[in-house]
């Protein structure tokens, strides 16, 4: 192996992590990595960088074979893959899930700091959703039998099995009707 000077060290090193960034990004294009995860892959590339400076075609197409193995792995019917613009964020109080808000600015973010003093710091979970599907169902009260008039079992479903639950609680209130006169 022969030793190279600085300026070619340089530019070798400058001329790999520029092609290297060009294969993250395409990877990075389809695939949605948390912040974590997205440091562990930089640091993987800087020592990998380091490592593939004095042989540059196999580490490339190395790493070219691994990026293509996880975009397969990332296609399988495991992954649902949707675009970024579709992540959304919210903020949630560590200690009282209760407190969340949707919008980092204005009085929505406030609303999680109101019961926090001057000096105090508390923990937020910023929380990532995508919203895959929305489907309109319908939900109803099944009535307790004895007592028709109190709500028993909340059922969720369609609207002619809410529809079938609903007529049954009438007959039910009917009967219970009839029986006291």
């Amino acid at each position: 192996m022969s030793q190279l000077t600085p300026e070619q060290y340089q530019k070798n090193y400058d001329d790999l992590e520029l092609e290297v960034e060009q294969i993250k990004d395409s990877f990075l294009e389809d695939i949605f990595l948390s912040d974590e995860q997205e440091e562990l892959l930089n640091q993987l590339i800087k020592k990998s960088i380091e490592l593939g400076m004095y042989n540059k075609a196999p580490y490339i197409a190395s790493l070219k074979t691994e990026i293509e193995s996880l975009k397969v792995q990332y296609q399988s019917d495991d992954y649902v893959r949707v675009p970024k613009s579709d992540i959304n964020f919210f903020w949630q109080d560590n200690e009282e899930p209760e407190n969340l808000c949707s919008s980092a600015c204005g009085d929505d973010i406030e609303c999680l700091g109101h019961n926090l003093d001057l000096g105090e710091i508390m923990a937020i979970n910023k929380t990532h959703e995508v919203i895959l599907k929305t489907e309109e169902i319908f939900g109803t009260w099944y009535a307790e039998v004895d007592q028709p008039h109190l709500k028993a079992n909340f059922h969720i479903g369609t609207h002619e099995e809410c529809l079938a639950i609903v007529a049954k609680n009438t007959a039910l209130t009917e009967v219970q009707e009839q029986d006291e006169n």
